[in-house]
């Protein structure tokens, strides 16, 4: 009885790791396995314990398994006390939890020991499984009706808003013009698929509402249909394309039908979309620098963003202080066109974007004593992290770089970025393992140093930044990636 105990304390281990990592990339095990930043992880904390009790079991040597669950308890208390990003026990967790021990006491105890390994790996994959049906099929399902009925009794003017770059601030910039003339309602942070959007609206959307902005997000073809289908918006934005996921797009050409798929809504009215979506159609507005509605005049300062654009027939100016970065240009405008196309007056609509709040971890300008932090810890795409730089390049004194580059994207713009790393800063620090060996190869200029724990990032910081520097943090991912 204590070797088959010992035997199912390992597996829980093993699954504690396996359904921390299946959480952080969504329950996609397709995602955990071959999209998977640190594979080593997976060999210490899954092969290995799962090996471990197979000979163990064969050889009828228990105690090889009893003195390795004590070696793997410290490592994954260790591993655990330094993630950025623990493992949360929410109601989807729990209901996956007990299916596993559900399937694996049984198993467990019936079963002779040389058949434990095998056991494990049915009890962790047939919990998946099953998890996964009675997600999809029952407990989601349940989630969207209550979701849509609850939409449908509100009947709240719907705003969908979707792009590669950019698609929380317009959310945010939309909310916040709008309202000043209706009851808005936005997703929170970065909440933007179909079971964060069906979450909440049944937990937090309030029944006066009149105006509800949701953000649509994707990784596969579908995700934004999902979304559409579900809260079938009067209008939708879709902001600047890029790169962003190429690695699960693997083409632009699969990006641009995936965020069009917002303009498949039955109740669709208007949509906004930059020129580089190549929507187009009758209810289809285009807006960008050298189509449709031209954005004219941007200029990008620590000081703040302006624009002009010509507005029936009127150039009107747009002065936003609290914010950073040209590209945010593009973003003011899109949610500037849908604020005018809900009939809320011009000088309204300029009054709030001069008191545009900055988005917290993009291009949040703070200031701590003589130094200047940009923190654009959520940017992870070429084109703002440059834009950033552009901004330190401006600074007169030492320039520092905290950031771990691209994530999911092609080596050669994360080599193209260290060039521009190496051209403007004096120190840049890298964080975690993905991009280390690209960034030795390519800072020749600045001082480059690489860090494998955040937790040293405070002292290092302290030691190499002086009174007067900038530092600018660019797409801070979890300690996974």
């Amino acid at each position: 009885m204590l070797e088959k105990s010992v035997y199912f304390l390992q597996t829980m281990l093993v699954f504690y790791y396996f359904s921390t990592a299946l959480q952080w990339y969504s329950y996609k095990l397709k995602r955990v396995l071959f999209h998977f930043s640190k594979p080593m992880w997976h060999l210490i904390f899954f092969v290995l314990p799962l090996a471990v009790i197979a000979v163990a079991g064969i050889f009828g040597k228990p105690i090889w398994a009893g003195l390795f669950l004590i070696i793997s308890c410290i490592s994954v208390i260790k591993w655990t006390k330094k993630l950025d990003k623990k493992l949360i026990f929410t109601a989807r967790v729990k209901r996956f939890w007990g299916i596993f021990v559900a399937i694996l006491l049984p198993f467990t105890y019936i079963l002779h020991a040389d058949y434990q390994a095998a056991s494990a790996l049915i009890a962790i994959f047939g919990a998946y499984y099953i998890s996964g049906e009675v997600e999809s099929k029952i407990v989601a399902k349940g989630f969207e009706k209550k979701a849509k009925e609850k939409l449908l009794s509100i009947n709240p003017i719907v705003v969908a808003i979707t792009a590669s770059f950019g698609k929380t601030s317009i959310k945010n910039f939309a909310a916040h013009i709008i309202s000043k003339q209706f009851r808005t309602y936005a997703t929170p942070a970065s909440v933007n698929t179909t079971m964060g959007i069906v979450k909440d609206i049944n937990d937090a959307l309030a029944q006066d509402t009149q105006v509800y902005i949701v953000e649509a997000g994707a990784r596969a073809k579908g995700d934004i249909a999902e979304i559409a289908a579900l809260v079938n918006p009067q209008y939708a934005i879709i902001g600047k394309i890029g790169e962003a996921h190429i690695e699960y797009f693997k083409t632009i050409e699969n990006i641009l039908a995936t965020k069009a798929e917002i303009l498949d809504s039955s109740a669709l009215k208007k949509a906004f979309v930059y020129e580089n979506s190549e929507a187009e159609g009758e209810n289809i507005v285009v807006f960008g620098y050298e189509k449709g509605i031209q954005i004219k005049n941007a200029a990008s300062t620590l000081e703040g963003v302006s624009f002009e654009m010509e507005l029936d027939g009127e150039i009107q100016k747009f002065e936003a202080p609290n914010l950073l970065g040209g590209f945010n240009a593009i973003n003011i405008a899109a949610a500037v066109l849908l604020a005018k196309e809900l009939d809320i007056d011009i000088e309204t609509i300029k009054r709030a974007v001069n008191t545009l709040p900055s988005v917290p971890h993009r291009l949040q300008k703070i200031t701590a004593g003589q130094k200047i932090i940009l923190d654009d810890s959520f940017n992870g795409n070429i084109d703002g992290i440059k834009e950033g730089i552009e901004l330190c390049r401006t600074h007169p004194h030492q320039k520092v770089i905290v950031t771990c580059g691209l994530v999911e994207s092609r080596d050669e713009l994360n080599i193209e970025l260290a060039k521009l790393i190496d051209e403007v800063f004096d120190v840049a620090i890298i964080t975690g393992e993905l991009n280390k060996k690209l960034f030795d190869e390519n800072l020749e200029k600045c001082e480059k140093l690489f860090l494998s724990d955040k937790n040293e990032l405070e002292n290092l910081l302290k030691e190499k930044t002086a009174p007067d520097s900038i530092v600018y943090f660019a797409n801070d991912a979890p300690g996974y990636i």
